[in-house]
């Protein structure tokens, strides 16, 4: 929003410069975007006046003249016009001026004429392209007065931003109130003018109970045309585009009060004005240069020939005014803001009006504002006023909050007696009774105020962040159980992501329902109720690896050729939020001494290892399992876990997956769950070593060639869990004299105790379990 100084000293009396008014107005929540001068680029530009001119000594068309620019003595400027004169008051750039160009203004010498200054024309100062002669001055302004104060051009533009509660600054009248309270001046409260009841020239029905309250003035007799040099200065340093001085008023006033209105001409109207549901399928030609289709609920302002404006909104085109209008109904009415807001979204129709009524208008401003515009138009339009006719309740009750001042302290940190807390309160507007318990009553311009968190900001907001003081938070003495849960698991994932070569995206936590649905489980997913976007941010993601494909296929359509992304972060179902860890590994792999190296499977289950490693879990102790999970390839992928806790699930990206995405060539990922590693941390103590030697035994089981190796290195992890350090695979084998349907496993069994060195006959009692073991389990046969 914008507006002048000059323009807000007509309702606040300030002494403060604009500088200090923005500085005050950032402290009380109110956004300082810019400020603009002007006058800026006639630095140095000055009232003068030639008091003779002679003929240059070198020159048949050059003059030197003696220019007064308020200083002691005359300066001499050589000058060229032909206009150039004894007794001409003219506008004179003196030195370090900056004229359009940058042409910079400095003493100087012309035909061997000392210079000190030029005397502009029109076009040198950039008003326009006469450049003829100098521009002759028309002036009452005293010599050496800056030519930004001669010409107007003084004022100070604030170009200030506001948050959506802010409803109540959202107009040159609010912006002084809150300067007021803050002690920068006093408010200038706006004419009261007496309440004149109308003759109800139109009638005027509310059937939408989106319209509460309606007033209506008939102006007859009026002379519409071009808007007088002051209202279209304002309506200009505001961003907006004068019209005629009936549309301009109305603008005006929503600008200076906050209250949108509307201007109908009263002959084009066709018998009475109704306020009611749109029916769905009408259009309005508005006059914003659109056409609008109304919905079915929208608030509509009709006449005997149908619709005439959105309220709160647009009005239309049929009944605007124009340099013909005569007479005038001025319309200014409260409308829902829900009901606008949800209509201006649909048609993408944004205007000044609609961005009032949405955040909330003061509804005790509805008739003072009429009353004001209906003045201003007939003080700058002739015409009479017949009186203002008024339909349904002007003002809702209003809130009414208990207040503990003591919460100023509590809650807010600063420490400030009661009575001055009722005092900031009441330099704001609202009405305060009791003492140690206040009933405040909150104004009808505060939009939003519902607790005593409210009104425990205003009160800070006017005294005045600044004077809370700075001090940290103090500790707790006792450490709550539990209040570091999963941090540390967080913290050791990430550096862990890192130190494997992944690169750490964050992603949102809502994702598309399709993806989903791919890596839900069991479980039901989380909808959101009002998405983002209901194609693509509809779901609270259950698992994080869908948002690193997308990751994924943005980085390769940028050019990237080794894809390597992890991320930490929180997965959702309607029961459950689980911290997780993943990663993806796509593309090509690194480059390597050996040559082409290709990722592997083995290689993201190493990765996923490592990280239950850091995370103080011991993966040699897990089972691996088939994953069944949807988006890993079925043949190509596992599960580490303990009995049911699925600790990790790892493996290759599902063909039909990658063809869904995009993807080529292979695509490798694993998901760790963070929360079960944080709560089953298997490693307590110190780490022991064993002093004494371990021992090896190798096997060779025939088994079909549907057993898993990991099955079978879980059941000899089983066998003697004390003595058993570690089971390898080191060979897989169905070739020449192994018979079809089945194949030749090979492994390694590492043996060893604590607390002494194994004897033989404890190794082969060991071996022989393990072996009858696997027999029986999967009908092996030792090779």
């Amino acid at each position: 929003m914008k507006f002048s100084l000059s323009w807000l000293k007509e309702h606040l009396n300030t002494d403060l410069s604009a500088e200090q008014l923005a500085e005050k107005m950032v402290t009380l929540g109110i956004e300082v975007e810019g400020l603009e001068s002007e006058g800026e680029q006639f630095n140095h530009v000055v009232v003068g006046h030639i008091e003779t001119r002679v003929k240059h000594e070198d020159s048949d068309k050059l003059g030197v003249c003696k220019v007064h620019v308020g200083e002691k003595e005359p300066r001499q400027i050589v000058c060229g016009a032909p206009n150039a004169r004894d007794n001409l008051t003219v506008a004179v750039a003196l030195d370090g001026a900056v004229l359009p160009g940058d042409f910079v203004i400095k003493p100087t010498k012309i035909r061997g004429v000392k210079s000190n200054g030029m005397i502009c024309s029109v076009r040198e100062l950039g008003f326009g392209e006469e450049h003829d002669g100098i521009w002759e001055l028309e002036t009452d302004y005293e010599v050496g007065t800056p030519l930004a104060t001669a010409l107007g051009l003084d004022d100070v533009v604030f170009d200030v931003s506001l948050t959506p509660n802010r409803g109540d600054a959202l107009c040159v009248y609010g912006i002084a109130r809150d300067l007021a309270a803050a002690g920068a001046g006093t408010l200038i409260a706006p004419k009261q003018l007496p309440v004149k009841t109308g003759q109800k020239t139109v009638d005027v029905k509310l059937e939408h109970e989106g319209c509460t309250f309606f007033t209506g003035q008939m102006i007859e007799g009026v002379e519409n045309g071009e808007s007088p040099a002051w209202l279209k200065k304002r309506l200009e340093q505001a961003g907006l585009r004068p019209i005629n001085t009936l549309a301009d008023v109305t603008n005006y006033m929503l600008m200076t009060y906050g209250q949108p209105m509307h201007a109908y001409d009263a002959d084009k109207l066709k018998g009475n004005i109704t306020v009611a549901p749109a029916k769905g399928g009408e259009t309005l030609e508005g006059l914003d240069g659109n056409t609008h289709e109304l919905a079915a609920g929208d608030i509509a302002i009709m006449d005997d020939s149908g619709v005439i404006g959105l309220a709160g909104i647009v009005g239309g085109e049929s009944t605007s005014v124009d340099e013909n209008t005569k007479r005038v109904f001025l319309e200014v009415a409260q409308f829902n803001r829900s009901n606008i807001a949800v209509t201006g979204q649909r048609l993408q129709c944004n205007t000044d009006a609609r961005y009032r009524f949405e955040r909330g208008i003061d509804r005790a401003m509805t008739v003072p504002a009429a009353l004001l515009a209906s003045e201003l138009m007939v003080e700058l339009c002739g015409g009479t006023v017949s009186g203002i006719d008024t339909f349904g309740t002007e003002k809702a009750e209003q809130t009414v909050i208990e207040f503990n001042p003591e919460k100023v302290k509590t809650f807010g940190g600063l420490d400030i007696d009661a009575s001055e807390v009722k005092a900031l309160l009441e330099k704001l507007g609202y009405a305060v009774t009791g003492a140690n318990v206040m009933q405040v009553t909150v104004p009808t311009f505060a939009q939003g105020m519902e607790n005593e968190a409210d009104l425990v900001e205003e009160v800070l907001r006017i005294k005045g962040f600044d004077a809370v003081p700075t001090q940290l938070p103090p500790l707790p003495k006792v450490r709550v159980k539990g209040a570091d849960k999963g941090r540390n698991a967080d913290r050791v994932a990430r550096r862990t992501l890192a130190s494997l070569g992944y690169i750490e995206c964050i992603n949102y936590s809502f994702i598309n329902r399709q993806k989903a649905e791919m890596f839900k489980g069991d479980e039901s997913l989380l909808e959101l109720s009002n998405p983002l976007d209901a194609e693509e941010m509809s779901t609270m993601r259950p698992s994080l690896i869908p948002s690193l494909l997308d990751a994924a296929v943005k980085n390769i359509a940028r050019g990237e050729k080794e894809i390597r992304l992890g991320e930490v972060g929180k997965t959702y179902t309607e029961k459950s939020e689980v911290l997780k860890a993943a990663a993806l590994m796509a593309g090509k792999a690194p480059k390597h001494w050996q040559g082409d190296v290709q990722t592997s499977l083995y290689d993201i289950k190493a990765h996923a290892m490592a990280m239950l490693e850091s995370l103080g879990l011991d993966p040699e102790k897990m089972q691996i399992y088939t994953n069944e999970q949807t988006g890993f390839h079925p043949g190509r992928s596992g599960q580490l876990a303990l009995g049911k806790n699925v600790f990790t699930t790892f493996g290759e990206v599902h063909p039909a997956l990658m063809k869904q995405y995009g993807l080529k060539g292979n695509a490798f990922m694993f998901e760790v769950n963070l929360t079960l590693a944080d709560t089953m941390n298997m490693k307590k103590g110190n780490l022991f070593m064993s002093p004494y030697q371990a021992s090896e035994r190798d096997f060779a089981f025939l088994v079909s060639e549907d057993v898993n190796a990991g099955d079978i290195i879980n059941t000899l992890k089983g066998v003697d869990k004390d003595l058993v350090r570690s089971v390898n695979l080191f060979d897989v084998y169905n070739g020449e004299g192994v018979k079809e349907g089945f194949k030749s496993v090979a492994l390694s069994m590492t043996l060893q105790a604590e607390d002494r060195t194994l004897k033989e006959d404890e190794i082969n009692k060991v071996s022989e379990k393990a072996v009858a073991a696997v027999q029986k389990r999967f009908n092996a046969e030792v090779r």
